[in-house]
């Protein structure tokens, strides 16, 4: 029970550390598929769907259908919002 107590104490010391913005990106983004953050990762760097697709050995509509399930999980508006959220999500991590 202490060890549950403990941890929960530390887990709430960490996010209140970071501003609000921040806790709620990276909540968003733990709920992605490691493929999903690979996806938007690549994103992040300017990579275009068919650059990632040869990157990772996979089909266009395949990184497309990644994206869209990577919006729709961290309930961003865009692909652009959710890169944003990924960005400053592991930049405070």
């Amino acid at each position: 029970m202490l060890d549950t107590v403990s941890e929960n104490w530390h887990r709430a010391a960490e996010f209140t550390a970071r501003p609000a913005g921040v806790v709620l990106a990276a909540e968003r983004v733990s709920l992605l598929t490691e493929r999903q953050k690979d996806v938007m990762r690549m994103l992040a760097e300017g990579m275009i769907n068919k650059q990632i697709a040869h990157r990772l050995d996979i089909s266009v509509a395949t990184v497309k259908t990644h994206i869209a399930a990577a919006v729709r999980r961290m309930k961003a508006r865009n692909r652009i919002h959710a890169v944003a959220m990924l960005i400053r999500a592991e930049s405070f991590a």
